[in-house]
């Protein structure tokens, strides 16, 4: 009788332990992949339009620290070509992402702090401000 209380016991608790298949992204892990520009809005109000060619840009993000920006232009007779490429790390605290790029324009920042606006599975929602050049833009990329 006791074997048999023990096995019906163990048989339960087999049948109650189920396998979460629930992906449990942190924030840090929703960063990471490939995001593509998608919209930018500036401190105005105004959607300046996003061409197709700008949206293959693309904002990569990986799990040791990195990134990998790529541009993309078109110009009259050419088309939409990749015209450049930036590296560097990054680090995220809280809704704050600093980028700190390896070849930047030498009288520029080095540096620069995004606010994260939103961040979900399919969108990355970043504001820049530059308040000594008055910029304040932000951009929304998708996966």
């Amino acid at each position: 009788m006791k074997n048999s209380f023990v096995l019906v016991f163990l048989a339960l608790l087999l049948l109650n332990c189920s396998k979460d298949n629930s992906k449990n992204e942190t924030p840090l892990d929703l960063l990471l992949g490939v995001w593509y520009v998608n919209e930018h809005i500036n401190n105005n109000g105004e959607n300046p339009v996003v061409s197709d060619c700008e949206k293959m840009d693309e904002r990569i993000f990986y799990e040791d620290g990195t990134f990998l920006f790529s541009y993309h232009v078109e110009s009259s007779g050419i088309p939409c070509f990749k015209d450049g490429e930036e590296t560097g790390t990054w680090q995220r605290t809280e809704n704050t992402l600093t980028i700190h790029y390896d070849d930047f324009d030498p009288n520029g920042p080095n540096e620069m702090d995004f606010e994260i606006v939103n961040l979900n599975e399919d969108e990355l929602r970043w504001r820049l401000i530059i308040p000594e050049s008055d910029y304040d833009r932000t951009t929304i990329l998708i996966k």
